[in-house]
């Protein structure tokens, strides 16, 4: 008898918490991804994430947040009723990258749900540098070359070629040939020196933007 009445308290507890559980909210994004595409001359990139709320309450986005400076995405303002669609607009700036890159974005919402999107951007490849580092070795090293070939809003200007340590040194005016930049540096250190520095070439492209891409240098005894 007993062991009824606890089981009908239990069942009726739980009916109870049942019938006062509250409605939540359930952010569905059309994709959690989207993939940006610069304009020949384009600086910066907008994008948007489309959502539908299929919960049963209203919600709204607390935060919207990316972890790179150069990804800005915007909380939608006021609550967002069930069944209602929304939308997370986001803006790019690519700066000086190139190549496919991928930045993550996270929105949290008032009911304390957190959801990651992606943002894709398909970057064209402005500049191929070739060899990135240049290495020294021993007491009189030979000159080393680095070859810059510009794919991207040609053709350019060179600017300014300039290195961060007396210890390495442009060897003659560097040549730029059509969309092919050739420069020559020489190492001026002491022979018994563990050097490392960088060196940063300065350009216009035909768009009048300017660029620095940046160059390693290092001897080794």
């Amino acid at each position: 008898m007993q062991a009824n009445i606890l089981t009908r308290s239990l069942l009726a507890a739980g009916l109870v918490a049942f019938a006062f559980a509250p409605a939540r909210a359930e952010l569905v994004f059309d994709s959690d991804e989207i993939v940006l595409k610069p304009r020949p001359g384009e600086r910066k990139l907008a994008g948007e994430f489309h959502f539908t709320n299929r919960g049963e309450a209203p919600v709204t986005l607390t935060e919207a947040s990316s972890g790179c400076s150069c990804t800005v995405p915007e909380a939608a303002e006021g609550a967002v009723a069930a069944g209602a669609r929304g939308v997370v607009p986001v803006t790019y700036s690519p700066g000086s990258r190139q190549g496919r890159q991928i930045q993550p974005v996270t929105v949290v919402t008032s009911d304390g749900k957190t959801y990651e999107l992606r943002v894709v951007a398909d970057l064209p490849v402005r500049v191929l540098i070739a060899p990135r580092l240049l290495l020294f070795s021993g007491a009189s090293p030979e000159t080393r070359d680095i070859t810059l070939t510009y794919s991207a809003d040609t053709p350019v200007t060179l600017l300014e070629v300039l290195s961060r340590t007396p210890a390495f040194v442009v060897e003659g005016a560097p040549a730029l040939d059509g969309d092919v930049l050739k420069i020559r540096f020489r190492y001026a250190g002491e022979a018994a020196e563990d050097a490392r520095a960088t060196a940063r070439v300065r350009v216009r492209d035909a768009a009048g933007v300017e660029h620095t891409d940046v160059l390693y240098l290092r001897h080794v005894p």
